[in-house]
């Protein structure tokens, strides 16, 4: 099966890649960015290119300047990844936003079977109890930054159902694991620890955290992308009415169902790098909360992230 990840050089683009050459499949890779590549991606592509499966990977260039002739030769795809990396800075999000109109583009060109999207989970208001993936809460957005990303979700929504193609929307919680950037915040988090014997938990945000192991996160995506979402037998016959109820719009989140503290994961990597760590400046207010309710994936796919954060740690900082 011909499948194209759309941000293969981000960090679960990469992982989701690997998993798949391993696996056979053929891919083509796209890079969401059309100015110079980081030092990061670089290397992710480096390594991509070099994989023992490489033969069966293309990688055709930057999103923002796909020529029409290489668009053309991508008519054989039939599975596509949409999986831009969501950060802090609002102008990446809506860069994400004005690149998410090039995605319908070439996708109306190719016309797939299936769209998976990876979303991201700032639309949720931060809660004590696990957010849900269709939690009402989610109706107005509280931030400029969920607006984009709902706008995005919306965006790629509305097309689907009138082009009558499937999609699953998968939001993303906190990743981790070999190959990110020095901005994830496992990353931030490792590198204070090796700098710092007392770490000023205060220069970070006091928030709990639901944490997925980037390799669970791909197998998952893998999963979705062949379950397909299991459109109702009637729906292309339902062509005067473009609502969620007739088009195979699923929304799931991607997380483990647990959350942990940023003190928390420090602690954790302290025993696990042997290095002891002393926390100062603490906050005693309560923490913001994002976790994850994946029941439903489980549910409705049978699918759930299974790596515990401490093994997860474990086997980061023990890989050379």
């Amino acid at each position: 099966m011909a499948t194209l990840i759309i941000g293969c050089d981000e960090f679960l683009g990469a992982e989701l890649t690997r998993q798949l050459l391993a696996s056979g499949d053929s891919v083509t890779g796209l890079s969401l960015f059309p100015w110079e590549q980081s030092e990061t991606r670089t290397s992710r592509l480096t390594q991509l290119e070099s994989n023992v499966n490489a033969r069966h990977f293309t990688y055709v260039g930057n999103l923002g300047n796909l020529s029409e002739e290489v668009e053309n030769k991508l008519v054989h795809i039939n599975k596509v990844y949409f999986l831009p990396e969501f950060n802090a800075e609002l102008a990446h999000q809506e860069f994400i936003l004005h690149l998410t109109l090039k995605v319908l583009s070439l996708v109306d060109t190719i016309r797939p079977a299936h769209l998976v999207f990876g979303s991201h989970y700032c639309i949720y208001k931060a809660s004590a109890l696990p957010i849900e993936a269709h939690n009402t809460a989610t109706g107005h957005p509280h931030s400029v930054s969920s607006a984009i990303v709902k706008a995005i979700e919306s965006l790629l929504h509305g097309y689907c159902a009138q082009k009558q193609l499937p999609i699953t929307v998968l939001r993303m919680f906190e990743l981790y694991g070999k190959g990110a950037s020095e901005l994830n915040l496992i990353s931030r988090l490792s590198n204070a620890l090796t700098k710092a014997a007392a770490i000023n938990v205060s220069e970070f945000e006091n928030h709990i955290l639901d944490y997925t192991h980037v390799a669970d996160a791909a197998k998952i995506l893998v999963r979705a992308m062949e379950h397909n979402a299991r459109p109702q037998a009637n729906w292309k016959e339902q062509t005067d009415n473009l609502s969620s109820s007739y088009a195979p719009w699923q929304i799931f989140n991607l997380g483990t169902g647990k959350g942990t503290s940023v003190s928390g994961v420090l602690k954790l990597l302290s025993d696990i790098k042997k290095q002891p760590i002393s926390i100062i400046n603490q906050r005693s207010s309560e923490p913001q909360c994002w976790v994850a309710d994946a029941t439903p994936i489980l549910t409705h796919m049978g699918l759930q992230a299974r790596t515990q954060l401490q093994a997860g740690l474990t086997k980061l900082f023990s890989d050379p």
